[in-house]
């Protein structure tokens, strides 16, 4: 390490700073993203030489190992090592071996486009392919949501290791890092922060009620005491992949929220700046209840791909996938096969090529294909139902090569934690393995996915509630929610939950702006103009044999007739109605979306104050009562 005709400087955390002293952790920790950014080169340590018999970074599988071991098992530090060091020069080293960082980063994402990869890889690229992502693109939720998958000494390192990644705005924003605070204060005052800096209620959607213990993964823990449901506990991972990629709950709507404290006073608000000296117990937040779930499966594995898998076949439609049945083949006609096409659909979280037509996506045709062929072999269900019992070995030997597959894989992660829902109006979704029959599904403003609210009753005696709650505990039967976590309900995305279907001749396509985020285009089927005939009949066959004749020898002469389906494509939602005054979408020039904004961010332009912001001004809970919306406010505790 040492320089032979120079001296060299090294910052080696685990001796430059003492990490058994809390007060010197809180000040140096703020300024270990300024560090590795200025490092001239960065040395990230993943182990000693390998064991007798293996060859370091010569052997792929471990060098990949020893980088989980960097991503999952150290200390939080690492990850912030790995993410804001210079890959062109920062250097990998296991033992005497050592490679660039950048040809490392090249290596995932080869590895990242194959269709069919080995589950130990799988599992592994799960955990370091973020190093091929670049970190300043990250938002606030995604990086906390990341950090929490990392093992910590303390339970407040992924909230303050995150001041280095995030934009600037949160750490101004958050109180500075005390590790004399209670665990839960410093989750809620980062929520508090996140919310103000985004407008929006993007963290609400990885908040998990877990039971104390649950079964979905093998370790078991329990929420820091003092913690709402609405605050995600940062101190472990998430049992469920997160969904909110996909869906558009409340379209691109802000988020309308108040802070109420259990002294009783609204300290915080969605202008406000939270302050770690009160002791928040209450969100206030504005919405929409669209559906209530009727019966709820039992629970799919969070860690086991392969009982994924069987419980998967179980969820199937009744006849939907037998052998030679009508469910087999066929698009969309009968019952049966509308029936088969939603759960296929449900599987996959409508991501799909018809709705989303820019990345690699299967069509539904494709992924129904793919379904029928590595989850049954290509014979439908009722080859797998009853095997002979020499063939059970071999059908778990199926299993454990089906989910290889990547399309099933993906489809697998997204059901694992969770459990196969009905609501009381007969639509099917997905729900945490948690969900209890009487759960509400919600369009809340600002947040991209369906939140899943348990109500319940009062935590507080009257005496000692806010004079808010209880004058909604007597008006209301919806005075109190627990938040359950986020789900998907067929049919209700775009925003069908809070605005209502779209008119006919409507659907939704999700696309690339010109700045590379995701943006939702209504495309409208014109109608089709009259047939009109060619100029010349045109000689065709049915059913023709080799010599061009049908197969009853005769040649027959039909009229070909061309119908062009033309459609429409636009950003404006149908259903929302004019623009107010004096709003109006900005200008290219004025497009300038901060670092680190929500997925969902559009800018509007306010031409007599100025303003400039990122979301549709007829998503607010005013303009929505004005056009007939009933928008509700939940308590969340």
């Amino acid at each position: 390490m040492r320089y032979l005709n120079r001296p060299r400087t090294l910052w080696i955390d685990a001796i430059c700073m003492n990490q058994k002293d809390e007060d010197e952790k809180g000040r140096q920790i703020i300024r270990m993203a300024t560090l590795y950014q200025l490092a001239e080169r960065v040395v990230i340590w993943l182990g000693p030489a390998a064991p007798p018999g293996e060859h370091g970074l010569s052997s792929s599988t471990l060098a990949l190992s020893r980088l989980e071991h960097v991503g999952k098992q150290v200390e939080l530090s690492r990850a912030t090592e790995v993410l804001l060091a210079n890959p062109a020069s920062a250097v990998v080293v296991c033992g005497h071996d050592q490679i660039l960082l950048y040809h490392l980063i090249r290596a995932i994402v080869c590895l990242l486009t194959k269709e069919f990869l080995p589950l130990t890889f799988r599992r592994l690229l799960e955990s370091i392919r973020i190093l091929a992502w670049r970190h300043t693109d990250f938002s606030v939720p995604f990086v906390l949501n990341l950090l929490r998958e990392r093992q910590c000494f303390l339970g407040h390192d992924p909230v303050y290791g995150a001041l280095g990644l995030p934009p600037i705005q949160f750490n101004t924003l958050l109180p500075q890092p005390d590790y004399h605070l209670p665990i839960a204060q410093v989750y809620q005052d980062a929520f508090l922060a996140c919310t103000q800096m985004e407008e929006r209620l993007t963290l609400l959607m990885h908040c998990e009620l877990k039971p104390p213990r649950h079964r979905l993964r093998s370790a078991t823990t329990s929420r820091p005491p003092g913690l709402p449901s609405w605050v995600p506990d940062c101190s472990t991972p998430r049992s469920t992949h997160p969904i909110s990629a996909f869906i558009s709950a409340s379209g691109i709507s802000r988020a309308w929220w108040r802070h109420i404290p259990s002294a009783g006073t609204t300290s915080h608000a969605g202008d406000g700046r939270p302050s770690s000296s009160s002791s928040p117990d209450v969100l206030a937040v504005s919405g929409r209840h669209f559906a209530v779930l009727a019966t709820v499966s039992a629970p799919v594995p969070a860690d086991d791909p392969t009982a994924a898998l069987k419980m998967m076949r179980l969820w199937d439609p009744p006849n939907a996938f037998d052998e030679g049945g009508s469910g087999v083949t066929g698009s969309s006609g009968s019952t049966l096969e509308r029936a088969r096409d939603t759960y296929l659909e449900t599987l996959r979280v409508g991501y799909l090529h018809e709705r989303w037509p820019q990345p690699q996506a299967e069509t539904l045709d494709e992924w129904r294909a793919t379904y029928l062929r590595v989850v049954y072999r290509g014979s439908g269900k009722g080859a797998r139902a009853n095997p002979s019992n020499h063939e059970d070995d071999d059908e778990d030997d199926d299993d454990d090569e089906a989910i290889l597959h990547g399309e099933l894989y993906w489809a697998i992660k997204l059901i694992q934690g969770r459990s196969l829902v009905t609501t009381t109006d007969g639509a099917i979704g997905l729900a945490p393995g948690w969900a209890k029959p009487g759960d509400m599904a919600c369009s809340i403003l600002g947040c991209k996915s369906a939140i899943l609210l348990r109500a319940v009753p009062p935590t507080l005696p009257p005496s000692q509630q806010s004079s808010a709650l209880r004058t909604v505990a007597a008006t209301s039967s919806l005075a109190t929610c627990q938040v359950v976590g986020e789900c998907y309900i067929y049919g209700m995305d775009d925003s069908i939950g809070l605005l209502g279907p779209l008119p006919a001749g409507y659907t939704v396509q999700v696309v690339k702006g010109d700045k590379g985020f995701a943006q939702s285009r209504f495309q409208y089927r014109l109608p089709s103009p009259p047939c009109t005939p060619p100029h010349s009949p045109t000689t065709t066959s049915r059913r023709q044999s080799h010599d061009g004749s049908d197969s009853d020898g005769q040649q027959h002469t039909t009229i070909e007739s061309r119908r062009e389906q033309k459609t429409s494509s636009s950003l404006e939602d149908p259903r929302m109605g004019p623009v107010p005054c004096p709003w109006s979408r900005a200008t290219a020039a004025e497009d300038a979306r901060p670092t680190g904004s929500p997925a969902l961010w559009e800018p509007w332009r306010n031409s007599v104050t100025g303003e400039l912001m990122g979301s549709d001004p007829r998503l607010s809970p005013e303009s929505l009562r004005e056009r007939g919306v009933g928008v509700e406010e939940f308590y969340l505790v």
